[in-house]
């Protein structure tokens, strides 16, 4: 993975492995099954921390509204992802992403096209975060307050 060893110095990358399933080809879905899931979670150890977050976009940059357990914004980052690389191990059923991040600091909007609901639990341990999320996409994308009352 030498792509992997030249960009690890950059500001800003995100280096996602995916595990999942491809299906026709490169066709790539990041399921896997509760048993899998929690197997994978239980045998991380490290400071644990839980999240769930509403993700939107607009014009190419994404919000994502992170919730306390009343559903109340606490934090609201905004970031403008561009894909630099993606490596398929299709016999491994793995994908690797390689992103750039950037922050971005711009006018929130409350017309932002939300489409994508996340609990996540991270595991940091040593230089390392292990993400376990639970993604719900939608369809159809709709603002923020519609967005927030169909996950009531």
């Amino acid at each position: 993975m030498d792509i992997i060893n030249t960009l690890s110095n950059q500001k800003d990358l995100e280096i996602e492995i995916k595990i999942g399933r491809f299906y026709s080809g490169n066709q790539f879905s990041a399921d896997v099954s509760p048993v899998i899931y929690h197997k994978l979670l239980n045998s991380l150890k490290g400071n644990k921390n839980k999240s769930k977050s509403i993700v939107c976009l607009n014009k190419g940059i994404r919000t994502e509204f992170f919730l306390n357990n009343k559903n109340d914004i606490m934090e609201t980052i905004q970031t403008k992802k561009t894909n630099i690389k993606k490596i398929d191990l299709v016999e491994k059923n793995i994908r690797i992403s390689i992103m750039r991040e950037i922050p971005i600091n711009s006018t929130i909007s409350n017309d932002t096209g939300c489409f994508r609901y996340k609990e996540r639990v991270s595991i940091e341990k040593d230089i390392w975060r292990y993400d376990f999320t639970k993604i719900y996409d939608i369809d159809r994308k709709m603002d923020f307050k519609s967005f927030l009352e169909e996950t009531k």
